[in-house]
């Protein structure tokens, strides 16, 4: 019984596996979190945050580069587990339903993590961002601004494919899954953004990762585009055997 409810899992039976009103106060304890750290490191413990050099990344670039990794790292996640689903490779495991929550789930922390990436640099004295420019794509010109507005775009699109799975039914599956194609953008986007933004992008631990992490999505979406062809193909002579079997009545 498990086995048939796991394959019969389909497009139409997608639905938001956390409540808004969890998502609310996740994205609300993460805003806090930041304003506390901001608060928090300058007051109670200056010597540690004056304690890195100059010349160096400060501990609020350290928490802004570890959260952005983190983030990332949930959305290859996600996009593995969205794409798994698509073409049934998760049938197995952990199941189409449950890969699919987990989607989700994963979704939601790497937006929190994302989230954080761009607040804490309002306590980063190097690189002295306003909140207008953390929050308008390409508003920053004293760095990088392609690469910075990039991530920005794609923390965005993010946002918006996850809010997706709330208005599902309104929207329809079609503009669903439409919207869902947006998430090839924000990976890639994200991709570049770590790529060009990063000061540490160039150590080899992180291009091993990305290549990775990149390489396994391209196979997935490879493998993703075939299983559509081939099961196009078999509905299509089914349909055509079907047809001639009716026509010979």
């Amino acid at each position: 019984m498990a086995d048939n409810t796991k394959q019969s899992f389909g497009i139409n039976d997608v639905e938001q596996s956390v409540s808004p009103v969890t998502l609310f106060l996740i994205i609300l304890a993460v805003i806090w979190g930041v304003v506390i750290g901001l608060w928090l490191i300058p007051n109670l413990i200056p010597g540690y945050a004056q304690s890195l050099s100059t010349e160096k990344p400060k501990v609020f670039w350290y928490l802004a580069r570890s959260s952005a990794i983190i983030s990332y790292l949930l959305l290859w996640f996600t996009m593995a587990l969205g794409v798994g689903v698509t073409n049934k490779m998760t049938v197995r495991w952990p199941g189409l339903a449950k890969a699919n929550e987990l989607h989700q789930y994963f979704s939601i922390l790497g937006i929190a993590f994302g989230l954080f990436h761009g607040l804490i640099l309002l306590g980063d004295q190097y690189m002295n961002f306003s909140l207008w420019q953390i929050i308008v794509p390409f508003s920053t010109s004293s760095y990088r601004p392609l690469a910075v507005g990039l991530g920005q775009l794609a923390f965005y699109a993010w946002v918006v494919v996850l809010f997706s799975f709330y208005v599902r039914r309104k929207i329809g599956a079609k503009v669903w899954r439409g919207i869902h194609y947006a998430s090839y953008f924000i990976y890639l986007s994200v991709m570049i953004h770590a790529l060009l933004g990063g000061t540490d992008a160039g150590t080899p631990w992180l291009i091993w990762l990305y290549w990775i992490t990149g390489g396994l999505v391209l196979f997935l979406t490879v493998y993703r585009t075939l299983y559509e062809i081939e099961t196009a193909r078999e509905k299509k002579k089914r349909l055509l055997e079907r047809n001639q079997l009716l026509s010979s009545e």
